[in-house]
């Protein structure tokens, strides 16, 4: 009788042992999953490619002889483009570093009633801007300082005169760049919503980005490049917060 006591005994020890070792066991594999779930969805990096289209335009007063004063309202904004990368780092569930390189197209056209003439200036810029992004459930709003420099810039004109039409294409090159001021520093900010497409999102929305250096070397000229644009970008990476 003893024996069989003791043997339910090291039977239901045993089995007790069991199941807390299985226990044990299923808590750290749980753990694990959690950790590594979590881990997978707040990988900070995120890479970007966006290009956009939209207006290029001149903003200030022209004086100072650049044109006619009575023209200072002739401004027209021109049809532009840009396209370029971006990375972000995340540093909180909603807070990012953002730091880009591209290309941008700008400008402005400037047109006149005598002589039914029209200029349009061109200039492609390489823009690096450097700042910070907000994304909150997908909606993300990046604000950053715009450094960019001037890399190519071209003028054309077209006039007309006693019924003959002039027109007439320049490259700036040489000594074109002396009263343009290449480099430049600004704002530029960004407003777009991530829609969620497998392991890529797909963020349209609106870039706005304006000089705050005149354009040209006079410093009362009173003229600064502005771009508003209608933008397209594809992120591959991690949204930057937990579902």
């Amino acid at each position: 009788m003893k024996t069989i006591c003791a043997s339910g005994v090291l039977v239901l020890a045993m089995a007790m042992g069991t199941t807390a070792l299985g226990a044990e066991v299923e808590a750290k594999a749980d753990t694990a999953a959690v950790a590594a779930e979590t881990e997978d969805e707040t990988r900070p990096f995120v890479l970007g490619a966006f290009m956009g289209m939209g207006a290029a335009l001149a903003v200030g007063n022209f004086q100072d002889g650049f044109i006619p004063d009575q023209y200072a309202d002739s401004k027209r904004p021109r049809f532009a483009g840009e396209g370029g990368i971006y990375f972000n780092y995340y540093l909180t569930d909603i807070w990012a570093l953002e730091a880009g390189l591209d290309f941008a197209g700008k400008g402005f056209i400037l047109k006149f009633d005598e002589g039914d003439a029209k200029v349009r200036q061109t200039f492609i810029d390489l823009e690096i801007p450097i700042g910070m992004k907000l994304n909150v459930q997908n909606f993300q709003v990046a604000l950053a300082i715009n450094l960019s420099f001037v890399i190519s810039g071209k003028v054309r004109s077209k006039s007309e005169a006693e019924g003959t039409t002039l027109e007439g294409t320049h490259k700036m090159s040489g000594s074109d760049w002396d009263d343009i001021r290449r480099f430049n520093i600004g704002p530029k900010l960004n407003l777009g919503y991530a829609i969620p497409l497998g392991p890529v999102d797909l963020v349209p929305g609106i870039s706005w980005s304006m000089d705050l250096i005149d354009m040209a070397k006079p410093d009362d000229l009173g003229m600064r490049r502005m771009n508003i644009m209608l933008v397209v970008a594809g992120e591959f990476g991690f949204d930057g917060y937990v579902d």
